[in-house]
This record gives structure tokens, C-alpha cells and sequence, in this order.
């Protein structure tokens, strides 16, 4: 690829997190009924300020080309999935107007680069929550089996406002008023690329107090302004109650019961559009008020049949819904221009709705052990999609920056769908077996744990009459996943080794377009998470009743958590997190 545009984003960020929550209760014998209240009160700062934020371009391609030698030729190679490797070379322009490829380069600032841009970002989201409930339940019998009747009523007040104030100059006037270098060495700082992923290529760091400086600088020709774009206010308010019974029997338990909840959505935020052409063109920033409200239920029936002393049967018919969060319900899009990035809220977004039936049958053994098969269906409507796509429009195009081309991201309802799988389950320890198998005794102490589950999904993604929906795998649902887990528990001593094994899944819907009266995947297609792997161990010794040391060792194998569009070929995401190791001494008193 011939005179690509190199752009470097760098941001210094400084932010506080912090969580003030409280809880008042009580728990009450009231003769045959026990009555339990709770009141919480939860204000949290989610504090995402960036001080700097600045960009370095390229120069531009020029008229045919003509400023091409100052850009990268760049070759891909795709040919491995867990490592995308990328060579940079110099841009020759030849004398017809074509381009060839020039000496290779492996230091990022052997290419000229120049200030675009610089901004400092005040962003706060405060969110405050109120929460009461009360429940009560009491013994009786009916029809002559034991049973715990139990209801509750709950009262959720959840609102969550986003502020954003952004210091921003992107034009050479600005930066020579303010005084500010807009080449790079201005703010690198001197060494290489400190990674272990080899890039074939190296770059310069930037010094955070230079570049803090040059942000002091543009305080003397520029202020914080209100975002008025990236601004929210969205509130939900849940109504809810519940009723239930525990049935006892001489053969095992019926529970059943209901759940009812009343949502009421309250969102605000500003629609920023364009009035005029030309010169005589001015932005206009329009208030916008969403409510909404919805009634939902949800019954459930649980069967539990004791078979014997040691074998149960297990049968379940229940639903649910998962509900969009509410801050997704907001009525506006919110663009990162540091990140390229445009995140979109969906007032209309509806809630994903469940019905299921579970059967599992478990066989216990003495004293620690147990079997375990199952197998479930659930039947999904209104299927919660993550979308990303380019966002191809350019109604949020203002103070010249172009962000049609950012990466789009939003929560959209597709048609219906389903899950279903089997699942099975062991845990046995040698402890009971020692004796017969003419063992000794310490070896008791060795067990093992050994699950795995087999899903088939589908689901019906968006469509319209020119872009038909299409069947993709359910969001999130592997085709199989698996743990095995070896113990030893003994004389005070514990050890466990667990290894876990999940196929692939799907992480967001790409766009899609209508080619040869075909749709088909753009942006790449469909975004996945590959297939992961990983390694856990621990170490558990007890002195006594009080005194415990430990040992921890996580992400063992280190493998990389890797995401790709369309094929696995197309990784677009690799990274890894470093093994790590926790141990020290424990004391209970």
C-alpha cells in the first residue's frame, strides 16, 4: 500500500474513581412471619478526564500523489492470525505517476509528522442511586405439604449524567498564538519501543510533562467549553414485586412463583444539526426529552424429584429478559476524537425476553462427589445486538473535523432466536476408594472436577427490505466450553490446578451491504473473540484455625485475548496481560 497517512494519537490521562454507598436494614420475627427491609443510597464519579490529547499527521497525499514521498508504503502480512505483521518503507514517486517501494524503515520518526490538533478533556459521569425493599415470608401448610410462602416489593431510582468540557485548537494560527512547536520532537522522549510484540518497526515515547506544558500554552488562547454534543441525563425507575412458595413433599420440592417489574425510562440529551448552506450555514443545538415505559413478568416452576438418597432429578420451566442498560437508552451519539470512536445510544432499544425449560438429572457420592447431566433449551425474542460499523454520515462533522469515518458502536434488536446444549459434570475425590483399592492413605486427598457444555444458537440480526436479516450465532455463546480442575486437599493442605478451553463467540455485528444482489459483510464483517485458553493454579496450607498461607498463580499460559472481523485471519485486536503470582500468610480472628 503506497503513501499511507501515519497518525499518532497521544493522550495523558488522570482520572479518580470513587464509590460512596451506604445501607440501612432489618431483619423481624413477627410471630409466624419474618420480614426483612433494606434502603441503600450509592453515589459513584466515573471520572474520565484526558489533561492532553494530541494528534500528528501526516503531510497530505497531494494532487495525484505529488507530496506521497513524505508518507509510508506499508506491507501486510496477514499469514499468521495471531500476529499481523506490518513493514514500513519510503514512498518513491515515479516519473509516469505510479509509486514503488523505497528503502525499508523501522523508526516511526523517520517520517515528518506535524501537530493536527490539540485538546485537554474534563469528563465527568456521576451516577446516584436509591434502592428500597422489603420482603416477608412465613411457614404454612398446603395440601398438607410443608411450605415457605414468601413476597417482596422493591423500589430501584437509578440516574446517571455525563458532562464533558473540551479545551480544543486545531488550526496553525491557534498553535503559533500560542506558541506552541508542532513537531514531534518537541514532546518525544529519547529510547525505542519498550514492548515485547515484535512490530518490525520502533517509536518514541512523549515526555508527559512537555506535553502538559504545551497544554498550558493553549490555555492562553483557548477555554474548557461545554460538550454539548457528549451530553446526558438518563434516568430509570424500576417498580417491582414478587410472589412465591417452597412446597416440601415426601418425594422433593415444587417452587413456583412470579415476578413483575414496571420500567420507566427518562432520558435527556441535545441533537446538534446544521441550518443553512455555505457561509450562511449556523449549528443548532436542539433539547431532546425521551420517556418510555414498559411492564414485564416473569413466571417460573421448578420441579425437584428425589429419586433416591443419593440421585435427583431437576426440572425447570423459567424466563427472564435482559434489559438494555439505561444509559444506553440515551437519545444522543457521543463521539471520542481521540479514539476515532462514535458511541451511540438506542432510546428504542427493547428488552432481549427468555422462555426456557432446564432437565438435569445429579448423582451424589459419599462423602464429596457427585454427576451431573443436563440439558436446556431457551427460545429468545427482540435479541440484543452490539453493533460496530463505520459511521459513514456526516452529521457530526463540525470544527472541521470529518468523523464519518469513525468506528460506530451501538445496541440494536434483532428478530428472535435460540439456545440450546447439553451440559455435564464430575467431581470425585479418591478419598472413599483408598481402602478398596488397597491405596495409601495420603492419596485420598486427590480429586478431580471435569465440566463442559455443547451449545447450538442461532439468531436473526436486524434487517430492513433492502438488507434482509441474516443468522448469526447468539452474542457472547460459545460452541463448547470445558474446565478440568485436579486437587489435593489433605491434612490441612491445599492444591489446585484448573485449566479452562472456550471456542470462539461472537462480540458485535459488523455493517452489511447488498453486492450482486448479495448481502454481504463490510468493515470486515462480523466482529468474534477467538478461542481462549486458560491456566490457573493455587496452593492452600492451614497451621491452624487461624493462621493460612497462600499462594496464587493466574493466567498461566498467558495466551492472548484476541479478536478478529469476519475470519479468524483478520485480527484487529491481540494482546496480552502477564502471568501473575500473589502469595502471604492469612490471619482469621
Amino acid at each position: 500500500m503506497y503513501g499511507i497517512d501515519l497518525n499518532s494519537n497521544f493522550t495523558v490521562r488522570k482520572y479518580k474513581q470513587s464509590v460512596f454507598t451506604n445501607t440501612l436494614g432489618g431483619d423481624h420475627e413477627l410471630g409466624d412471619w419474618k420480614v426483612a427491609w433494606r434502603g441503600n443510597y450509592t453515589r459513584s464519579i466515573d471520572d474520565r478526564s484526558q489533561p492532553a490529547q494530541l494528534n500528528y499527521d501526516s503531510p497530505s497525499f497531494g494532487t495525484n500523489g505529488a507530496n506521497a514521498a513524505n508518507r509510508l508504503t506499508v506491507g501486510y502480512d496477514l499469514t499468521d492470525p495471531q500476529l499481523a505483521k506490518v513493514q514500513l518503507y519510503r514512498t518513491i514517486r515515479n516519473a509516469d505517476g505510479s509509486f514503488s517501494r523505497g528503502d525499508r524503515v523501522t523508526a516511526i520518526e523517520d517520517f515528518p509528522r506535524t501537530l493536527s490538533r490539540l485538546r485537554s478533556l474534563k469528563a465527568q459521569d456521576v451516577t446516584e442511586a436509591y434502592t428500597a425493599k422489603l420482603d416477608i415470608s412465613r411457614e404454612a401448610s398446603v395440601f398438607g405439604a410443608s411450605t415457605i410462602l414468601a413476597a417482596g416489593v422493591r423500589y430501584d431510582d437509578r440516574t446517571k449524567t455525563s458532562n464533558e468540557y473540551l479545551l480544543d485548537l486545531s488550526t496553525p494560527a491557534q498553535f503559533a498564538a500560542a506558541g506552541i512547536a508542532t513537531n514531534y520532537s518537541a514532546i518525544a522522549k529519547p529510547g525505542g519501543f519498550q514492548g515485547e510484540i515484535p512490530l518490525n518497526y520502533t517509536f518514541q515515547y512523549f515526555d508527559r510533562d512537555k506535553v502538559l506544558g504545551l497544554v498550558d500554552q493553549a490555555k492562553a488562547v483557548g477555554s474548557y467549553v461545554r460538550s454539548d454534543a457528549n451530553f446526558y441525563d438518563v434516568g430509570e425507575k424500576v417498580y417491582s414485586a414478587y410472589a412465591m412458595a417452597t412446597a416440601t413433599t415426601g418425594w422433593g420440592s415444587i417452587i413456583g412463583g412470579a415476578r413483575v417489574e414496571h420500567i420507566r425510562n427518562d432520558a435527556r440529551a441535545f441533537s446538534i444539526g446544521t441550518v443553512g448552506t455555505g457561509g450562511a450555514a449556523t449549528t443548532v443545538t436542539t433539547p431532546i426529552d425521551v420517556k418510555s415505559s414498559q411492564t414485564l413478568v416473569y413466571p417460573s416452576l421448578h420441579l425437584n424429584w428425589d429419586v433416591d438418597d443419593r440421585m435427583k432429578a431437576r426440572l425447570s420451566f423459567n424466563t427472564g429478559a435482559a434489559r438494555p442498560d439505561y444509559d444506553q437508552l440515551r437519545p444522543n451519539l457521543s463521539y471520542n476524537d481521540a479514539n476515532a470512536t462514535i458511541s451511540g445510544g438506542n432510546p428504542d432499544a427493547k428488552p432481549e425476553k427468555a422462555k426456557g425449560v432446564d432437565l438435569y438429572v445429579e448423582y451424589y457420592t459419599m462423602p464429596r462427589g457427585f454427576l451431573s447431566i443436563g440439558a436446556y433449551y431457551k427460545d429468545v425474542t427482540d435479541v440484543l445486538f452490539d453493533s460496530t460499523q463505520t459511521f459513514g454520515r456526516t452529521t457530526l462533522n463540525t470544527g472541521g473535523v470529518d468523523r464519518s469515518g469513525y468506528l460506530y458502536s451501538t445496541i440494536v434488536n434483532g428478530g428472535s432466536g435460540y439456545i440450546m446444549g447439553i451440559e455435564g459434570a464430575i467431581q470425585q475425590q479418591l478419598e472413599p476408594f483408598t481402602a478398596d483399592l488397597g491405596l495409601p492413605e495420603w492419596m485420598g486427598g486427590f480429586g478431580v472436577q471435569l465440566n463442559a457444555t455443547i451449545n447450538k444458537s442461532r439468531a436473526e440480526t436486524p434487517g430492513t427490505a433492502a438488507l434482509p436479516s441474516r443468522k448469526v450465532p447468539l452474542p457472547g455463546a460459545s460452541d463448547a466450553i470445558y474446565n478440568l480442575i485436579a486437587y489435593y486437599e489433605k491434612y490441612g493442605f491445599s492444591a489446585r490446578v484448573s485449566y479452562q478451553n472456550r471456542s470462539a463467540w461472537l462480540d458485535a455485528i459488523g455493517g452489511t451491504d447488498t453486492i450482486g444482489g448479495v448481502v454481504r459483510g463490510i468493515d470486515g464483517g462480523d466482529f468474534y473473540w477467538a478461542k481462549d485458553n486458560e491456566l490457573d493454579a493455587s496452593v492452600r496450607y492451614a497451621i491452624n484455625n487461624n493462621v493460612e498461607i497462600y499462594g496464587d498463580f493466574a493466567n498461566l499460559l498467558n495466551g492472548p485475548g484476541r479478536r478478529y472481523a469476519g475470519s479468524s485471519a483478520y485480527t484487529i485486536e491481540h494482546e496480552t496481560f502477564g502471568r501473575r503470582y500473589t502469595g502471604g500468610v492469612r490471619v482469621t480472628f
